[in-house]
């Protein structure tokens, strides 16, 4: 059960409650404060660009972003943008970039919120189909969440009417779903049930049929504090997830080559600040981690965003790079999302401020 210290944490009772949302002005000039990895030029770091470069901004309040590669070798991003989060204009943008180019195109909102607020998108590409799929929640809370994706056969040119996941199905709760050799899309997603969303549990939810219908895998629990799974392949082909928690730790749990047959979670060694993470599964076989490498209360514990790598399918990790870092000042850099590109690069997009999103392109050799 949850203690009385978890009210501390940001996502308990939503960030609103921790962030001051009248500091956010879509006209506030837009400055791009370098990277720690920028200012210490790290060989690593191949770019770096905040998608909104120019004032004004379309929306004040920026977050929860998700990134894919397309077919033409392109990059889309989306996060969702309003006056703050759970606020009623809040709705789901994209952009795009291609490598070299300086800048990133001007946002485009997708969804519009017809009466309630739309929550965490998640972007990506089916092989098996060739459709793009563009996953998102509606509703007023966690608790309320209603799972929708849209589809595009044309890389997010043009979208498909929204389609609801069904009863019971939220959908991705934060990060990308991985695609099975036989087309199957599993997906890691979460609960905040119980009194106010206090009790949090994690799923795996599957569709054999290019998304159009889905069952739920689990429940896969510890002590009602484990959400937004993000799951990739191990070595021998099983499906692993890690998890943001609310016990000072990341978790990791272990599937089957299936996705089902979950163990127990166990604590691992990263820090988790009960903030959002993500992470993929390189080509050359180690696991690379996006997280806030802090065990700071607060918006304070989201200051600091590392990189860490495993060599043992997530069992033990080592921090390789700082992104952010901003001392003493508070300065939210959260909710990463990682992809490993067809060339070999990695891409990360990570909210910046609440008022803007970053994207950083790595060389994993370098790391």
């Amino acid at each position: 059960m949850p203690d009385q210290k978890d009210k501390d944490l940001p996502g308990w009772q939503g960030e609103v409650h921790h962030v001051n949302p009248s500091a956010y002005r879509k006209n506030s000039p837009v400055v791009n404060i370098p990277t720690i990895a920028a200012q210490r030029k790290h060989p690593a770091l191949l770019h770096e660009a905040l998608i909104m470069s120019k004032s004004p901004r379309p929306k004040p309040s920026h977050h929860a972003s998700t990134v894919v590669e397309l077919s033409d070798g392109e990059f889309m991003a989306a996060w969702f943008g309003g006056a703050f989060e759970g606020k009623p204009d809040v709705g789901i943008w994209t952009s795009t970039w291609r490598r070299g180019a300086d800048s990133w195109s001007p946002p485009a909102e997708v969804v519009k919120p017809l009466g309630a607020p739309t929550w965490n998108p998640v972007l990506f590409k089916h092989d098996a189909s060739g459709e793009l799929l563009l996953f998102y929640k509606v509703g007023q809370k966690p608790l309320s969440w209603k799972g929708f994706l849209k589809r595009s056969s044309d890389d997010g040119k043009t979208w498909g009417p929204p389609e609801e996941l069904g009863p019971g199905i939220v959908g991705p709760a934060k990060n990308k779903p991985i695609e099975l050799e036989d087309g199957t899309i599993l997906s890691g997603s979460s609960d905040e049930g119980g009194r106010d969303g206090k009790e949090w549990t994690t799923w795996v939810e599957e569709s054999r049929d290019k998304g159009r219908t889905w069952s739920r895998i689990g429940p896969i629990e510890l002590e009602g504090r484990i959400i937004q799974p993000s799951l990739f392949r191990g070595k021998s082909g099983d499906v692993r997830m890690v998890i943001r928690t609310r016990k000072r730790f990341m978790a990791l749990a272990k599937g089957n080559s299936a996705g089902h047959g979950w163990s127990n979670p166990t604590l691992t060694d990263i820090p988790c600040p009960n903030s959002g993470i993500d992470a993929v599964a390189l080509r050359d076989g180690r696991i690379l981690l996006v997280y806030n490498h802090s065990f700071k209360r607060g918006v304070a514990g989201r200051s600091v965003l590392s990189v860490a790598l495993s060599h043992d399918d997530g069992e033990t990790w080592k921090r390789v790079l700082t992104l952010e870092d901003t001392g003493s000042r508070v300065v939210e850099f959260s909710y990463p999302a990682v992809i490993q590109a067809r060339n070999g690069e990695v891409l990360v997009s990570y909210t910046w401020g609440r008022q803007n999103i970053k994207v950083v392109l790595l060389d994993p050799k370098k790391l």
